[in-house]
């Protein structure tokens, strides 16, 4: 009995999982572009902030160790 309920449940399983695929909705291709371009942006931005952060922390822990 309780091995024929394990098929029964890995049986709906499938079913119900075929059926929330058909439930998904892809991106067009201008919105993973359009998306991708901001995400590109974002991580530029990012990238120079923390640059110049570090540029300038180094900066001041450099004049710091120069003054003793």
């Amino acid at each position: 009995m309780a091995q024929v309920n394990k098929v029964e449940k890995k049986g709906n399983f499938i079913k119900n999982l075929g059926t929330e695929f058909n439930k998904i909705v892809w991106p067009s291709k201008d919105q993973v572009i359009k998306k991708t371009i901001v995400v590109l942006i974002i991580s530029l931005v990012l990238t120079v902030l923390v640059f110049g952060l570090d540029t300038i922390y180094n900066f001041v822990i450099t004049q710091i160790n120069y003054k003793r």
